[in-house]
Order: structure tokens, then C-alpha cells, then sequence
């Protein structure tokens, strides 16, 4: 998938968990401790894009 996604110019990035995956961090942390973990990993036009302020 990944080489299919740099082909069309895509730089696909792998996002982590705090945790052991994220719908722990969801269930065990907070949704909004989630949507800030996953900012912090993402630019910021793609922050902006698809996660809620």
C-alpha cells in the first residue's frame, strides 16, 4: 500500500498510539487526549484538515 501511495506522490506516515493502539488511548485516556496526540504527529495544513478544533 504504501509503495502504491508514494507512486502517486503520497507520503504516507505512520501514526502511534500512546498506548497499544487507538482505540485504547480512545477508551483509556479521553477523545480529546487522542485528537492531540494525533495533532501533534500530523502538519499542521493536515491537523486543520481532519481533526476537529
Amino acid at each position: 500500500m504504501s509503495c502504491r501511495a508514494q507512486a502517486l506522490g503520497i507520503l504516507p506516515l505512520v501514526l502511534a498510539p500512546e498506548l497499544g493502539d487507538f482505540n485504547e488511548d480512545l477508551r483509556r485516556l479521553s477523545p480529546e487526549r487522542l485528537i492531540a496526540n494525533l495533532r501533534a504527529q500530523l502538519v499542521l495544513e493536515n491537523a486543520l484538515a481532519f481533526l476537529p478544533a
